[in-house]
């Protein structure tokens, strides 16, 4: 019966919106342990709305929240203040090139006037119409750079020329102007660093009201910099860290799970207006259309999703994460093994994609399976299909492991250690394992890279060491195990 409750639309709905939430684009991030951090910027963004330039700089290891505090830096900004301020973003990965990043500023906010009057515009179509135009003057343009028909020198492409338009664009502008670079060592890296320098120089200007926030992954991003950029540069250094412990992992965890209800449709039916509220509903999705990079992507919507199922869904989630369970023992596991949340998205992407028409609800099956598929380790599947012979040569090594501290040994002495182990036990193990089958299953053990050559007996080489393994005899080539106890165990 539980299957009828949502058809395949609904479960398409389902997965996009749940795994909407797994990602780096949701713009609804849950933020544990930093509360300090987010506070610390909203005063940044106030004292910048008020009319001070000002910069700061986020410092932490990936996935410990540094995007999800500007995100809600942002949204938290945006309910303030209105229309009150402009944000340029630039990344290291994208715009390192100092040419590049002053172009990308200098796009946005000629992006900012043309809708600065938007309001002004009767219909979405008529907005959309003068857009298309100016797309088209600028790909004409670029056609007559191409043919070398416009000196680029004297157009303002060059570096000289673009900060001199964006000194006069920052003074013109009556908002504020808050710049977001993300991988700022990548910035830092530069041999000439003339573009930090000269956007830094903008903060100390009266006439501009500018600040910047750069966030970088490395601690030591600011040696990197020049005495003169780190002179402009502010003292507040705002430090991230990862999630400490399980538990606050496990709310993150569980929030990215839940579906939410979707509004009623007497609320939709409320919302619904005359021309006026038509003409604004238009302008919020043209206005939308050029928000920052990590607020542009529509949040999915839950349409052929019954409440009722919703709420079976959220129970169930409930009940599969308990302590005792498998899936809380799985999450617990990666968590010993790697806290960084972008790895659980990862597990938590695979489990989303599991679910079907049929089976419409997260399980255990799916989590084991998930798991497994994410983490496979191809060492237990290589020892699971051994014979007995080569894993009898397995568990004689383990046993010479386990006995020296820095045992290095060959076929012979692996073979006698067996032979030790055969005897002591009454010789029932296995009568047919003689010298000529174990030295094959010796052989294949070093085709799968289950057993390596020692450094002191391999060539730096790689062509050399197979030429010197074929002349060099098998049974006394030096080797060691490639695989841990618990592999075997397993």
């Amino acid at each position: 019966m539980d299957g009828k409750l949502i058809d395949r639309d609904g479960i398409d709905q389902v997965q996009r919106l749940l795994k909407w939430q797994c990602s780096d684009i949701s713009m609804n991030p849950m933020l544990i342990g930093l509360d300090e951090q987010l506070a610390q910027v909203q005063d940044l963004f106030k004292r910048t709305i008020e009319g001070e330039s000002c910069s700061a700089l986020l410092m932490g290891p990936r996935s410990c929240g540094k995007t999800s505090t500007i995100k809600q830096g942002l949204k938290w900004l945006e309910k303030e203040y209105e229309d009150c301020y402009i944000i340029v973003e630039l990344n290291g990965l994208l715009h390192s090139n100092e040419r590049l990043a002053c172009q990308e500023i200098i796009e946005a906010l000629d992006e900012t006037n043309y809708f600065k009057n938007i309001n002004n515009k009767r219909t979405y179509k008529e907005a959309f119409g003068e857009r298309k135009k100016k797309k088209e003057e600028r790909r004409d343009y670029k056609k007559k750079i191409n043919k070398n028909e416009v000196n680029l020198v004297s157009t303002g492409n060059s570096f000289t020329d673009q900060t001199e338009i964006i000194k006069e664009k920052f003074k013109e502008e009556e908002k504020s102007v808050i710049l977001i670079i993300d991988e700022f060592d990548l910035f830092a890296k530069q041999t000439k660093q003339r573009f930090l320098y000269f956007i830094f120089d903008l903060i100390h200007n009266e006439d501009i009201n500018l600040s910047i926030l750069v966030s970088s992954c490395r601690v030591d991003c600011l040696l990197l910099l020049e005495k003169r950029i780190i002179s402009r540069f502010s003292s507040l250094q705002i430090q991230f860290f990862p999630i400490e412990t399980f538990q606050d992992l496990l709310k993150v965890i569980k929030e990215s799970l839940t579906l939410p209800f979707p509004p009623s449709i007497n609320d939709n039916n409320n919302n619904d207006g005359g021309d006026d509220g038509g003409r604004e509903d238009n302008i919020d999705i043209v206005k939308s259309t050029f928000q920052p990079l990590f607020d542009c992507q529509p949040i999915p919507e839950l349409r052929n999703v019954s409440r009722e199922y919703i709420m079976n869904y959220n129970e169930r989630l409930e009940q599969i994460l308990k302590p005792d369970l498998a899936p809380m023992m799985r999450l617990y596991s990666q968590y010993t093994m790697c806290n960084d949340i972008r790895e659980f998205y990862n597990l938590l992407q695979l489990i989303i994609s599991e679910l079907t028409e049929l089976d419409c609800y997260l399980t255990e099956a799916s989590f084991n399976m998930s798991y497994n598929n994410l983490w496979e380790d191809h060492a237990i599947n290589l020892l699971s299909d051994l014979s007995d012979n080569e894993m009898y040569l397995i568990i004689a090594m383990m046993h010479i492991e386990n006995r020296e501290d820095e045992p290095i040994y060959n076929f012979e002495r692996v073979y006698s250690s067996y032979l030790t182990f055969e005897n002591a036990i009454g010789n029932i193990i296995n009568s047919k394992a003689k010298k000529p089958f174990m030295l094959k299953a010796f052989n294949h053990l070093l085709e799968l890279e289950l057993i390596l050559p020692t450094k002191s007996l391999s060539s730096n080489n790689h062509k050399n060491y197979h030429e010197y393994q074929k002349n060099y005899p098998k049974e006394l080539l030096s080797v060691r195990i490639n695989v841990d106890y618990d592999q075997i165990k397993q």
